[in-house]
């Protein structure tokens, strides 16, 4: 069995002494894999995110990316990882052609074709100061620009909020179509379980700063069906997460 693309060992953070967001959290996302990591709004995801990028230490625990801790080992990790945040970067004086003409130059093994071809799919305009693109748009610049870069891993935090429910499933499976291609590990947060659902490989499911559950998504839906609940993925979300689910 080959080495987990992220490893997490009793992972704690917390912004405030006493509050921790997140509380010994441990997780092994396999190499290729499309990991949902599901829990709803203030469940701690986009800090997982951000530790997994190095922007800041652990409190206690272990974090591995692709061998290397990221708050140690910044630069080796981000030369091998490409990050689309819940937020897109705030350049609003920078054109869309611009914003992509400099990670073209920072980045090594850039691949210019990928990042257009998604800007041509959304139609985006490329003379378009980023500022005033709609919050839908920008998330998909910013994913076009991870698309660019050679990574071994990808790290979504729900990045394309402003999109219709279609145009998000669409955009999912064609990256994912995509990514397989590349062997790309995929990480992807969000609280919306259905729209991820027909992307997904494994999944995890985070609540109250921990992880609950966490699996192939196969065998999560083989035990719900075993137990005689409901198999779609956002009933098994609501089982775990302490909601309302059907039976």
């Amino acid at each position: 069995m080959s080495d987990p693309a992220i490893a997490i060992d009793r992972l704690r953070y917390a912004y405030r002494p006493g509050r921790p967001v997140l509380r010994d959290l441990s997780l092994a996302v396999p190499a290729g894999a499309v990991m949902g990591f599901l829990g709803p709004n203030g469940a701690g995801k986009t800090t997982l995110m951000h530790l997994l990028n190095g922007f800041m230490p652990p409190d206690a625990g272990a974090v591995q990316v692709l061998g290397c801790e990221p708050w140690r080992e910044r630069v080796a990790v981000q030369r091998r990882l490409a990050f689309v945040p819940e937020h897109p970067p705030a350049y609003p004086w920078l054109t869309v052609a611009a914003f992509l003409a400099f990670y073209r130059r920072v980045c090594p093994g850039w691949d210019e074709a990928a990042a257009q071809r998604r800007l041509d799919e959304a139609a985006i305009p490329m003379n378009q100061p980023c500022g005033a693109l709609s919050r839908g748009q920008q998330g998909l610049v910013s994913l076009a620009v991870a698309l660019g870069r050679p990574a071994e891993v990808l790290l979504l935090d729900d990045p394309t909020l402003g999109l219709d429910v279609l145009a998000r499933r669409r955009l999912y499976t064609a990256v994912v179509e995509e990514l397989a291609a590349r062997a790309v590990t995929i990480l992807f947060a969000t609280h919306l379980p259905a729209e991820v659902e027909g992307v997904l490989t494994h999944a995890a499911f985070v609540a109250g700063g921990r992880i609950v559950a966490a699996g192939a998504l196969e065998d999560l839906k083989g035990e719900a069906a075993a137990a005689g609940r409901s198999a779609a993925l956002e009933d098994i979300a609501l089982h775990h997460w302490g909601g309302d689910h059907a039976a």
